[in-house]
C-alpha cells in the first residue's frame, strides 16, 4: 500500500473528494475504492496515470452556493441547479499563471455568453487553476465551460459540459 485516505459524503451532499499523496515513483497506480453505507458496500478499482506535466491537467468539478465563502463540494455529476455555482479546478504546469488562462461559458451551440467566469489560481502542493461561474442568470439547459491555457508557445483547450436545472 503506497498511501491511503478516508473521506465522508456528508448528508445532503452528492459527493466527496479524497486526495491521496502520490508516491515518489512514477506510477501508474491502482486505487482500490470502498464506499460503505449502513447496509451496503460498493468496491471499485481505478487505474491512475501519473501527471505528464501538461499545461492543462486533470480537472475536477465542484458545486457550492453562490456566496464566494461557501464551501465547495466535489461532484462527478455535471448536473447543477440554478441556485448553485459551478467551480472547476485543474492541475497546470509549474509556470502557468492566471494570465495564461481564459475560461468562457458557452451555450449548447458554442456561442459565448455574457456570464462572467472568475479565474484564479491555487498554489498549494500541486499548482492548480480555478474557475467559478454563478449559474443564477442561466435558464435550464446544456452549457459548456471552455478552458484555454496558453503556455510555452502552445495552446490547449478543454470543453467541460454542464447541465443546469431548476
Amino acid at each position: 500500500v503506497a498511501g491511503s485516505a478516508t473521506g465522508r459524503i456528508e448528508p445532503g451532499t452528492r459527493g466527496a473528494a479524497v486526495e491521496v499523496a502520490a508516491p515518489a515513483e512514477s506510477g501508474p497506480w491502482r486505487a482500490a475504492i470502498r464506499v460503505e453505507a449502513a447496509s451496503s458496500v460498493l468496491q471499485e478499482t481505478v487505474d491512475v496515470q501519473p501527471a505528464d506535466g501538461d499545461a492543462l491537467g486533470p480537472l475536477m468539478l465542484f458545486r457550492a452556493t453562490p456566496s464566494p465563502r461557501s464551501p465547495i463540494v466535489a461532484t462527478v455529476d455535471p448536473l447543477f441547479r440554478r441556485t448553485e455555482r459551478a467551480h472547476a479546478e485543474w492541475t497546470v504546469a509549474a509556470g502557468v499563471t492566471a494570465g495564461d488562462v481564459q475560461v468562457r461559458l458557452l451555450d449548447r451551440n458554442g456561442t459565448a455568453l455574457a456570464v462572467p467566469v472568475t479565474v484564479g489560481d491555487r498554489r498549494d502542493s500541486i499548482p492548480r487553476m480555478t474557475a467559478d461561474v454563478n449559474l443564477a442568470p442561466l435558464t435550464e439547459g446544456d452549457y459548456v465551460l471552455e478552458l484555454t491555457v496558453r503556455a510555452a508557445g502552445n495552446e490547449r483547450r478543454r470543453l467541460v459540459p454542464i447541465r443546469v436545472t431548476r
